[in-house]
């Protein structure tokens, strides 16, 4: 609720810049019409902003049905689906449920590196490893793919 609320408000805003744009433009004022399409691309982004913060706190409904590990899965599938990418899951120690929260994290992290590694890397192998141990867990994501490059990095953006 909070996260349509917010969505709404910050497209509205948008909306009226952009409004405000083309009401400048048609008019010939290309300074103003500049000004609201400033401020309407900074709603955006924060609204982009606030859109991500909302739903990596939102629970997967993946856990709700079964465990880290088996979510893990699920979610390797789903992206991995048509692409040629073998990806493995191997669980080390005995596997336990975790606090939501947790888990919830865990999960994220799993599927944001299997997604940039799809993306970057194109790998034909993704091997996710959980391993459980008292107290805590350890997720490591490993590919096949072209490496990081943190220079050409620094120079894309």
């Amino acid at each position: 609720r909070e996260l349509h609320d917010t969505v709404a408000q910050d497209l509205n805003a948008v909306s009226m810049q952009l409004e405000l744009a083309r009401n400048s433009a048609r008019s010939g004022q290309i300074e103003p019409a500049q000004g609201h399409l400033a401020s309407a691309h900074t709603i955006v982004r924060h609204c982009l902003t606030e859109a991500r913060e909302s739903i990596w706190n939102m629970r997967s409904h993946i856990l709700e049905r079964t465990d880290l590990p088996g979510a893990l899965q699920t979610v390797a599938e789903q992206l991995s689906a048509g692409r040629g990418c073998e990806i493995r899951t191997r669980v080390l120690g005995r596997p336990r449920r975790l606090a939501p929260a947790i888990e919830n994290i865990l999960l994220r992290i799993g599927q944001e590196a299997i997604s940039n590694a799809l993306k970057h890397a194109q790998p034909s192998r993704i091997e996710l490893e959980l391993t459980f141990e008292e107290p805590s867990v350890r997720l490591l994501v490993r590919n096949d793919g072209a490496p990081f490059n943190p220079e050409s990095a620094a120079t894309a953006t």
